[in-house]
Parts: structure tokens; sequence; C-alpha cells
């Protein structure tokens, strides 16, 4: 699920798109039981180059799995 509102109480917009977006990730949660669901927070860019990529792969893979990357992969593209 792409473009999740993270939680803003400094915001009565952003606040209330949350609260609609949780009601939705439960129903689609409910929906598709047994399917691993992946929110990814809503990112002010759009989502380009190998590093903005990898940013959003980390909120997608399990930790072990982004963790495992290497530190020193000097091969990266600034977005």
């Amino acid at each position: 699920v792409n473009q999740v509102q993270p939680e803003n109480t400094d915001c009565q917009f952003c606040s209330t798109r949350h609260k609609e977006q949780q009601a939705n990730m439960r129903f689609i949660q409910h929906s598709l039981e047994g399917l691993a669901i992946s929110p990814v927070q809503f990112f002010d860019r759009e989502i380009r180059g190998a590093y903005a990529l990898r940013a959003m792969a980390d909120q997608i893979f399990p930790p072990k799995i982004a963790a495992s990357r290497d530190p020193n992969d000097s091969t990266t593209e600034v977005a």
C-alpha cells in the first residue's frame, strides 16, 4: 500500500487523512487476509534513483534483508 500518511497531530488535514487511511488499511488487511501487506509512507518526492529506491525498500522488506546490504557500497545514485 503506497503513500500512507504517517500520524501527525500538528496538522489537522494530515491527522484526518491518517485516520481515514487506517480504516482503509483495516479493510485491506481483512480482505486480503493471509497475504503480506507492506505499507509504504507518503514520500514528499517521486521515488527516483537507487538511494530513493533503497529508502522505499527498507520500508517494504523485513529489517534482516535491508541490514544485509553492504553499508560501504558506493554505487548508489543520489536522487
